[in-house]
């Protein structure tokens, strides 16, 4: 965990795992700190992790560098449904790659 950049991204309940500086492009590592997740289709709770689903999505650069996120997305399984979901995060929309600062 990276204590500094996760307060400097400001993201609730979003932590930074680690970062990588290519060029002048800063890659940040962001996980969700919660350990459930709710089903959009039932509104049930789920812990059950399916799998983790990585990819990038741009955010807002810091000190002239551009930034962005390795957001691991993570599918869950429904006890109830018996169906993955994927988490929703709130500082990013569906299927978007970029965060809803970044699109303001």
């Amino acid at each position: 965990m990276q204590p500094i950049l996760t307060e400097l991204l400001n993201l609730p309940g979003i932590e930074v795992e680690n970062y990588t500086k290519v060029a002048d492009r800063l890659i940040l590592e962001v996980e969700a700190k919660t350990t459930k997740a709710k089903c959009p289709r039932c509104g049930e709770e789920s812990n059950h992790l399916h799998q983790n689903r990585w990819y990038f999505a741009r955010d807002l650069s810091i000190s002239g560098q551009e930034v962005l996120l390795k957001v691991n997305r993570r599918q869950f399984k429904c006890k109830k449904c018996e169906k993955p979901f994927s988490e929703e995060l709130e500082f990013i929309g569906k299927r978007r790659k970029q965060t809803r600062l970044f699109w303001v």
